[in-house]
């Protein structure tokens, strides 16, 4: 009877470390959802060959800052292999900054000289609603993907990522963890906290997140 009793807690005891084992090994770390933006159809990025993305407009105080978060977006952007995408000014299409910042409606006239000076059917109007350094690193960005030729609004992103809430430094952590897995210091990520051009990199490939079909967040009516 005794060794019954045994047998039987062992069996127990052995389906209770497997079950264990196993959910430790199969649970791997969660997906943070994406963030919030307007996609015009599931499927729309799978017409959009080329896109010029154009750098935001800025004050001496964030030249440096909206020209490696241009950078760092179109690397993003590059890396999701949707599309093709090149980096340009505003200055190139002749155009003023007003064009960018999301409140007023492209003229034709406007489309048509970006169209022609770009080169391209697809241009990413992006704008830099705000920035602040440390220690409260905060950045506000507004993206618009425009088809030029009939002036639909394809794709926006218009978020602002604040380093002091913990739900961006969880974002960050997440970030750095795919991008660098088995980092040598766990608190590397950290970095981004602190350095602008770290933050403006996190942020990159938080809009870049959002291209894709499947992960879009939020729907909103225009």
């Amino acid at each position: 009877m005794r060794s019954r009793n045994l047998v039987w807690l062992l069996s127990v005891l052995g389906a209770a470390v497997a079950a264990l084992s196993s959910g430790c090994t199969a649970k791997g770390p969660e997906a943070m959802a994406p963030i919030p933006c307007y996609l015009e159809s599931p499927g729309v990025m799978a017409t959009v060959g080329r896109a010029v993305l154009v750098e935001p407009p800025s004050d001496p105080a964030t030249a440096t800052v909206a020209r490696d978060l241009a950078q760092s977006m179109v690397r993003a952007m590059a890396a999701r292999q949707i599309f093709q995408v090149d980096l340009a000014t505003l200055g190139e299409a002749g155009l003023e900054e007003s064009v960018l910042d999301g409140r007023h409606t492209v003229t034709l006239e406007q489309m048509k000289a970006m169209r022609s000076a770009f080169r391209t059917d697809v241009v990413i109007l992006a704008n830099l609603t705000e920035f602040h350094p440390y220690p409260r690193m905060r950045m506000g960005l507004r993206l618009r993907m425009i088809d030029l030729r009939s002036g639909q609004l394809i794709w926006s992103v218009d978020h602002v990522w604040d380093g002091t809430q913990e739900a961006t430094a969880r974002r960050i952590q997440q970030y750095h963890t795919t991008r660098t897995p088995g980092l040598s210091d766990p608190l590397e990520w950290r970095v981004a906290l602190v350095s602008p051009k770290a933050f403006g990199e996190f942020v990159a490939a938080d809009v870049a997140g959002t291209l894709g079909p499947t992960a879009v967040a939020a729907r909103r009516s225009r």
